[in-house]
């Protein structure tokens, strides 16, 4: 249909019929956001996993030069590290990087300082326990986390911080 057509940067440029559904009221579509997807829950896993390794190879020499009890001291360098990808990078980790994610939508910098202290007592799940060790991660992976990738399809820290999606282009 050579009356439908979409936006590419300044470009209009006929749009293909497959995907004409997706055309909004003006008839119009952005190309750069079709190209896109939400991230996976393994992605989200192996960004934290990623963001961990680096948070270790900064704990570690910090380790032999303070007092501190080692796991409140891990708390405190994943909230710094966290924190300078905040200031420095709107809130995009190492992790995000190494796997080419995004968030979605940009969101207030209260959202992502929010979203960084609940994304580290979320980390801090994995250092203290009560019953046994990783029982209080095992409650917020079980209970908390996984249940909310599946139903929001983010994180319960980046849900309660203003919905925060991460994407992929694809």
């Amino acid at each position: 249909m050579a009356g439908f057509l979409y936006k590419t940067g300044s470009n209009i440029v006929p749009f293909p019929q497959t995907i004409l559904k997706t055309l909004d009221a003006q008839g119009f579509l952005n190309y750069d956001t079709l190209m896109q997807r939400n991230t996976f829950w393994y992605e989200k896993l192996l960004a934290s996993i990623i963001n961990t390794f680096f948070v270790a190879l900064i704990f570690i020499p910090l380790s032999f030069l303070t007092q501190l009890d080692w796991r409140i001291l891990l708390v405190l360098v994943f909230f710094g590290y966290n924190l300078f990808f905040l200031i420095f990078n709107k809130n995009r980790c190492l992790g995000m990087i190494v796997l080419k994610t995004h968030w979605k939508d940009n969101h207030s910098y209260w959202d992502y300082l929010i979203f960084i202290i609940l994304y580290t007592l979320s980390f801090s799940t994995l250092l203290f326990y009560i019953f046994f060790p990783l029982d209080l991660f095992l409650i917020n992976m079980i209970f908390f986390q996984i249940p909310t990738v599946i139903l929001k399809k983010t994180t319960l820290h980046g849900f309660l911080s203003g919905n925060m999606v991460g994407i992929k282009n694809i």
